[in-house]
């Protein structure tokens, strides 16, 4: 874990200790191969019977391939968005009922 990111969710877990709030962060782990992963927490604090904290519960959920999916598909996106408005032929994406959804500029300037 990096200095930034120690800070931070040392900052929120006091944050969260003093309102008594659930929270929900994401963060990055570094694993003992070097590995780094992307993982979710989500917790709460546990009240006494005097309304004091007295506990947090909560979980961690390793989101990598969740993180790395969504990296690759607003890879994708931008790449079909650039291909379709850069290409000097006329692309129009149409919707089943025939109605016209988007269109390229190389059509537009074809009718």
């Amino acid at each position: 874990m990096y200095a930034a990111e120690a800070d931070r969710l040392l900052a929120l877990h006091r944050e969260v200790l003093l309102q008594g709030t659930p929270f929900e962060v994401s963060h990055q782990l570094r694993l003992r191969d070097g590995s780094l992963r992307h993982v979710l927490t989500r917790g709460e604090v546990v009240h006494g019977t005097a309304g004091a904290v007295t506990a947090m519960r909560g979980t961690t959920q390793d989101v990598t391939q969740l993180r790395e999916t969504e990296r690759a598909l607003a890879r994708s996106s931008a790449q079909f968005a650039a291909a379709f408005e850069c290409t000097p032929v006329g692309m129009a994406l149409v919707a089943l009922d025939r109605t016209i959804m988007q269109a390229n500029n190389a059509l537009g300037a074809m009718t």
